[in-house]
């Protein structure tokens, strides 16, 4: 069985219109915690991100302070299909500075996201279930009697 995106991805994703004022992206950057947010158009779908990365050079555009996310947001966005590979996910986060990629179905609305934290969570989750696997195998094995085939003692 190989891995998809959508095996992985988080689906509860929090996104911004591209028309939203721009407070409203440090707002929710900051509220929830998050570095980067999909920018979605009414039809939901995906036409940029937001990212701290972005709002920091507001500081060098001060006449934009009070624009909309729009003017601020990365346009040239790659996105994942969510029955895409998932080694195809990891490929593009380990070659680029992205910290997420935005998932989208066939008509490119956003239906999920895939972060560098989902993939860790998602590695740790799958060492413990084959360290769990290994240690109940181990257990469950005759132990050896010195002298004697396993199979006998």
């Amino acid at each position: 069985m190989k891995l998809k995106v959508a095996d992985v991805m988080t689906r509860t994703v929090i996104s911004i219109r591209a028309e939203a004022p721009i407070d409203d992206a440090f707002d929710l950057l900051l509220r929830h915690n998050l570095s980067g947010l999909p920018v979605v158009d009414a039809d939901h779908q995906v036409i940029g991100v937001i990212s701290e990365r972005d709002l920091l050079g507001m500081l060098y555009e001060v006449e934009k302070m009070n624009g909309i996310v729009n003017d601020f947001a990365s346009k040239n966005v790659i996105t994942l299909r969510e029955d895409g590979p998932l080694l195809g996910a990891v490929d593009l986060l380990l070659a680029r500075s992205f910290r997420r990629l935005p998932v989208v179905d066939d008509k490119n609305r956003l239906v999920g996201l895939v972060s560098r934290r989902d993939l860790i969570r998602f590695i740790r989750d799958v060492r413990i279930k084959i360290s769990g696997a290994l240690e109940k195998k181990r257990h469950a094995e005759p132990a050896a009697t010195p002298g004697r085939p396993a199979e006998l003692a």
